[in-house]
């Protein structure tokens, strides 16, 4: 797909934030590019924010350094709402010679508004285990592992994901702070919350935005 590139945007499913830099070096092998050039522009995170996204348009109104074509890999395991509505606008008229490229784990997640402006790329296999999931959320500070919760909250309720994969996440977080050695004073209970609260979640009725919001603050980090 390098060498023929016949859209300015493309959504590579598959992959997410620990992608980009070997992405970014498949893109410089296929297009004869140096790694070191400033028209290649890396974006990692673990969940992409409205910050993130006013920034990467600020950064993309600006033309390629020498006349060339300019990249913007956005590696990235999900997107806040707000950040889709941002980078919508970014994709509407984009700088001419400007290409993004969209590595996130599923292209289920986004909004039809931007994923139709999109071209998707399906085929790769993701590598983002549930257990890396969860080392990822217990290594978050609190506003990240919010943050994390709400999107997650918001593809149950839009149906892009079910509610024994959210109770497999819960599931997760306790045997990630088992494996991981997380020891804090309070570990034992923080086990046990974790524990009680993925029973809950079995409940159809229950608040799963509340209850991954409680996870948020009782779950041990990692140390």
């Amino acid at each position: 797909m390098f060498s023929n590139l016949f859209h300015h945007a493309y959504c590579i499913e598959g992959r997410g934030s620990a992608d980009g830099e070997v992405f970014a070096r498949e893109l410089c092998s296929a297009r004869g590019l140096e790694r070191s050039n400033l028209n290649i522009c890396v974006e990692s995170a673990a969940v992409f924010g409205i910050d993130e996204a006013r920034l990467l348009r600020e950064h993309a109104l600006l033309r390629p350094i020498a006349g060339e074509e300019k990249f913007f890999i956005i590696a990235v395991d999900a997107l806040t709402r707000e950040a889709q509505n941002a980078l919508l606008k970014t994709l509407e008229d984009p700088t001419p010679g400007t290409y993004f490229f969209l590595l996130l784990p599923s292209a289920e997640t986004l909004v039809l508004t931007l994923r139709s402006r999109l071209e998707i790329v399906r085929g790769h296999t993701p590598r983002t285990s549930a257990h890396d999931q969860a080392r990822a959320f217990l290594a978050a500070p609190l506003a990240e592992r919010l943050e994390r919760a709400a999107v997650l909250a918001e593809a149950l309720a839009k149906e892009k994901t079910t509610r024994e994969s959210v109770v497999a996440f819960i599931g997760a977080l306790s045997v990630a702070a088992r494996k991981e050695k997380v020891f804090p004073r309070d570990r034992t209970t923080a086990l046990q919350e974790i524990a009680r609260i993925e029973g809950y979640a079995r409940d159809r009725s229950a608040s799963v935005k509340m209850l991954l919001e409680h996870l948020a603050i009782v779950s041990p980090p990692l140390t």
